[in-house]
Order: C-alpha cells, then sequence, then structure tokens
C-alpha cells in the first residue's frame, strides 16, 4: 500500500530531504502513496533547481518533463557524453524505444537492442559508449531478466515507472499523427482507433491520452471516439482519472455535460468521480474543487 494513510507525512519528509518547501495544502492526488512516483516527483523538481511547487503541479505532463529534462542536463555535461543539452538525446532515446516497441508490438524492450539504439543515438554527438546503462543508473530505465517457455533467460529494459511509459508512448503518438484530422483519430478505422476498440488492454494509455489531449489539440477523448463508445468504461474511467493529472487550464465547462449524460447514469462512476472531486478539492483553480463540489451539494 506504499504511503497510504501516511501521505502527508511522506511528502513532508521527502520534500525536507530535497530542500523544496513544503505545500500549503495537503496533497490529496492518491499518486503521492507510490513511493517511487514521490521519489521520481521530488527528484525531477531538485534537478532542475525548482524548489517550490509550480503552478498547476498536477499536469503529469510537467513532472514526466522535469524528470527526463533533469537527466538529460546531467548528461550532457562536459564530465559526462558531453552533448549539446539542446539535442535532448535521452528524450530521442526513449522515442526510438518506444517506436520499436510498437513497431514489434512489445511491452519491453531486449537490452541488446536498447544499448544499439541509445549508443546510435548517442554517436552522432559523442565517441563515448554506455550511454543505456547511464540511463539505468539516473533511474529511468529498469533492467531485469525474463524467461520463456523453454526456460531460457534474456535481459529486457522498460521504463522504471509504468506511468511515465503510458505518457510517453501517448505523446509520442500523437506527435507522429498531429496532422491527421482529430475527429477522425480514434474512431473505428482511424490510426489510434484500435487502443479504442481494445481498450481494456490499453487503460493505462486511454487515460493518458485522456490527459494530452486537451493539452496538445483542446479535445477531449471522449469526443473522438465513435458516439456508440462514449459510453463505454474504459472510456469514462479514463476521463474521470484524468481530471486529477491534468493541468488545471485543460478542464472546461463543456466536461460537465460529459458527466450529466454518461457519469451520473452509473453509481460506480459517481462513486469514482466524487472519490476524484474529493481529490482536487483544494487546488483553488481547478474547475472541479470545493466550490463546485459545495454548490452541486446545495
Amino acid at each position: 500500500n506504499g504511503f497510504a494513510g501516511v501521505e502527508y507525512q511522506a511528502i513532508s519528509f521527502m520534500f525536507s530531504q530535497f530542500d523544496i518547501e513544503q505545500p500549503s495544502v495537503p496533497f490529496l492526488n492518491p499518486e503521492f502513496s507510490n513511493p517511487l512516483f514521490l521519489k521520481l516527483f521530488c527528484e525531477g523538481l531538485y534537478r532542475k533547481k525548482i524548489r517550490k511547487i509550480p503552478e498547476g503541479y498536477g499536469g503529469i505532463s510537467s513532472v514526466i518533463d522535469y524528470f527526463v529534462e533533469s537527466i538529460n542536463e546531467k548528461l550532457s555535461h562536459p564530465s559526462q557524453f558531453n552533448f549539446p543539452n539542446d539535442q535532448n538525446l535521452v528524450k530521442k532515446v526513449i522515442d526510438e524505444i518506444i517506436i520499436f516497441k510498437l513497431d514489434k508490438k512489445l511491452d519491453n524492450i531486449d537490452y541488446e537492442n536498447a544499448y544499439r539504439i541509445a549508443d546510435e543515438i548517442l554517436s552522432k554527438y559523442s565517441n563515448n559508449k554506455r550511454f543505456l546503462d547511464s540511463l539505468i543508473s539516473e533511474g529511468l530505465f529498469s533492467k531485469n531478466l525474463i524467461w520463456n517457455k523453454e526456460n531460457e533467460h534474456k535481459e529486457i529494459v522498460y521504463l522504471t515507472y509504468e506511468r511515465f511509459d503510458d505518457h510517453l508512448t501517448a505523446s509520442y503518438l500523437l506527435k507522429e499523427y498531429f496532422d491527421d484530422n482529430p475527429n477522425f483519430l480514434f474512431s473505428t478505422g482511424g490510426p489510434l482507433g484500435r487502443y479504442v476498440e481494445k481498450c481494456y488492454q490499453y487503460q493505462g494509455l486511454l487515460e493518458a491520452f485522456s490527459i494530452q489531449l486537451p493539452e496538445k489539440i483542446g479535445f477531449e477523448l471522449y469526443e473522438l471516439v465513435d458516439d456508440n463508445l462514449k459510453g463505454k468504461p474504459c472510456i469514462v474511467n479514463s476521463f474521470i482519472d484524468s481530471l486529477i493529472w491534468r493541468k488545471t487550464n485543460t478542464i472546461e465547462e463543456k466536461t460537465k455535460s460529459y458527466i450529466n449524460k454518461y457519469v451520473f447514469a452509473d453509481e460506480n462512476y459517481f462513486d469514482r468521480l466524487i472519490q476524484t472531486v474529493y481529490s482536487v478539492a483544494l487546488e483553488p483553480k481547478h474547475f472541479y474543487n470545493v466550490n463546485l463540489l459545495h454548490n452541486y451539494l446545495m
């Protein structure tokens, strides 16, 4: 259960260790009960020399950017791999590994191919080697062993934090198909339609889309799927869960119509929404904060 039940104490302790200003109100976001997330969150801010939680910290896209950019900044230093910081080779390695996994329809990548990808990208700017091993040492990737049916093992590499994998994959896919007609992106037969059709395999990815689509193109995911799929459980749940993690300026009045029609139609969805509203209640600029809850209850 991680830090469940003692989130405030855990956050206070970790912030003090990383010299980050204590929050003025408790963070109710359930992700902060995950020790790995809290560690990566603090490391990302610390490495970027940010000592105060920035406005809209809840946008997970920003958290990931802080973390990746901080690693890139460290490894680009002349004493490390000596490449131009503005080239963001760390992000390029991530993108190429994501492309490899998508092309091969894999959940992870073998160490040998990941090593080759990382050093090929680095070789354009530096004569150093073993870039992947440094990314593993920095905590961005993890290395592990898996066994096949013949009891043979191989080393695999994957992004340490699964939610980061979902968001970085979603970011790549949206960038890849950004020029396509948005209204067709997630339709049946559209370039990203398969993630909706087989949505139970891609719940984390759909939540990432629900967060990033409003940030990047101003559309909600439910607006881009076929009408008969708008009330599908994985679409409704991904919308509700996204409300905790989105930048507050991406949540608009129009979302109330979707809630009234699809979320209030089911008791389980309603309960899930209320739990989400509790989590964002103390965020002054969040559309679904305590003011809206109060007005609704009255």
